[in-house]
């Protein structure tokens, strides 16, 4: 389901993703969340209570995207903004189905 970009500062269209994401701080800590949207550039998830800080570094797993590293863009209360590495990008072999991201949620 495409989220839509209503603030001009989102440079790539969002989509809602409910999926459980495994992350893994900088520090070693894991801990799960639920993805709420995905883009190319980055995702939001859910979390009952605050475990990261804004610019922390983080690897994720999320079912259909596999693994990706991003930083910490804010937190926000009940959640956080992820900014990827890199951008998704799409992969004929299917590595990363950027392409599908609609169709995963």
């Amino acid at each position: 389901m495409k989220v839509g970009n209503p603030d001009p500062q989102f440079r790539y269209e969002r989509h809602a993703l409910k999926k459980r994401v495994d992350v893994t701080t900088s520090s070693g800590e894991t801990f799960s969340a639920e993805t709420r949207d995905v883009s190319r550039s980055g995702m939001a998830v859910s979390l009952s209570t605050p475990v990261m800080e804004n610019g922390q570094f983080l690897e994720l797993h999320a079912e259909g995207l596999g693994e990706v590293t991003g930083r910490v863009a804010r937190t926000y209360d009940g959640g956080a903004a992820i900014q990827f590495e890199k951008l998704l990008q799409e992969d004929p072999q299917g590595d990363r189905p950027i392409s599908k991201l609609n169709t995963l949620a």
